[in-house]
């Protein structure tokens, strides 16, 4: 960010940009606490989780106006399903700088060794479990796995591809209330639950620690976003590739993330901040974007370019073009970090098999709407 902030006072010397920096953890409560003081930023960076918080607060300005003003939003310029979630009642409150879009990393060397063919379009639930399963190995015969197939954890927000690729939902198209609890969902529940606690092919939660088992070599399929690709680009020792999530009764359908930028309600720098705005979310900085392999930018120039697929591993990057269509936001509603603890708290549980995946829906449901009910 600070190379961008750089080079955006060189081409606007009338413009001084300070950052306030802090670590990602803390970052959206701290931005919170400095919007309830009245000492919000002018131009503030968004995770789209925290989006409809911040709208619902009224911290955001419209940048409708600016927007259509500056066509900013040219569907021939912009990809349309990486901002429409943000766009409704003629508003926009935020702009995607890069969006993430999930796949599934494997380990090429480990599947070569078990002469199994790598993951591609089309594959199906049935293939991963099978692949997870090949890919499991007690090398020394200890009872102890020395090598597992798959990671698939209790968190509802990376379960949500599967949800969604099996013809479930997590909540309603509303927001307005979670519909875990039918029969398509518990049947997806269950199959993951069961890679990790009936056939232990997924690393079980007690077993993850800190440790980057992908990395290792020691895990062949991992979930991850496109931030991964920077992580394990310095990895010698096996070959690595990404492919697209395995195909439901729905097909496939990936989970997107955006980072985004607003500007605040309330500053009286708005004609700064949004020259600042734009510059961001511009074909300029989306080409050096793509080079920190970090997201996908919004511009459909930078996005079906060559320079796109030039930097590797991983060969495949052309997988997060033609996923593309079939990808959604999510989850996302107002009091999302509240929503996913009470949902996770149950998966937990499911997971250590100390809940059915049937009483654990129906848990989460009730805790959830319970949260669902306070919105206003």
């Amino acid at each position: 960010m600070k190379e961008l902030v750089a080079e955006f006072e060189k081409q606007n010397p009338d413009i001084d940009v300070k950052i306030i920096s802090t670590s990602w953890g803390p970052y959206h409560q701290k931005l919170f606490t400095m919007i309830a003081a009245d000492q919000a930023p002018d131009v503030m960076w968004i995770s789209s989780s925290f989006y409809p918080d911040l709208e619902q607060r009224g911290a955001l300005l419209n940048l409708m106006e600016l927007v259509e003003r500056d066509s900013v939003l040219d569907w021939d310029i912009v990809v349309k399903n990486f901002v429409d979630p943000f766009l409704h009642d003629n508003s926009i409150h935020g702009l995607p700088i890069s969006i993430g879009m999930k796949v599934i990393y494997y380990n090429k060397d480990l599947f070569d060794a078990a002469g199994l063919k790598y993951p591609d379009d089309g594959w199906t639930f049935d293939d991963f479990f099978d692949y997870a399963k090949k890919l499991t190995v007690d090398d020394d015969m200890d009872g102890l796995i020395d090598q597992y197939g798959c990671l698939v954890p209790p968190n509802i927000s990376q379960l949500c591809p599967w949800i969604w690729s099996n013809g479930g939902k997590f909540l309603n198209d509303e927001k307005t209330r979670c519909v875990i609890n039918t029969e398509k969902n518990i049947a997806t529940l269950t199959f993951l639950r069961d890679l990790s606690f009936k056939y232990h092919y997924s690393i079980r939660p007690s077993e993850m620690g800190n440790q980057d088992y992908f990395q290792m070599g020691k895990l062949a399929m991992v979930e991850g976003w496109p931030g991964s690709i920077q992580r394990y680009r310095p990895i010698r020792d096996f070959a690595w590739d990404i492919a697209p999530y395995p195909t439901g009764s729905n097909g496939c359908v990936t989970q997107l993330a955006a980072t985004m930028l607003g500007i605040g309600i309330r500053s009286d720098r708005i004609p700064e901040a949004w020259r600042l705005v734009k510059y961001l979310v511009s074909e300029e900085v989306g080409q050096k974007l793509v080079k920190t392999g970090r997201g996908i930018p919004i511009n459909k120039s930078v996005l079906f370019s060559d320079s796109f697929l030039e930097d590797t591993p991983p060969e495949n990057l052309n997988i997060f073009r033609t996923v593309l269509e079939n990808s959604r936001i999510g989850p996302m509603a107002q009091n999302l970090g509240e929503i996913e603890a009470a949902a996770n708290n149950e998966l937990a549980l499911i997971w250590l098999g100390k809940k059915s995946v049937e009483e654990g829906c129906r848990e989460i449901e009730k805790n959830v709407n319970r949260i669902l009910a306070r919105q206003d």
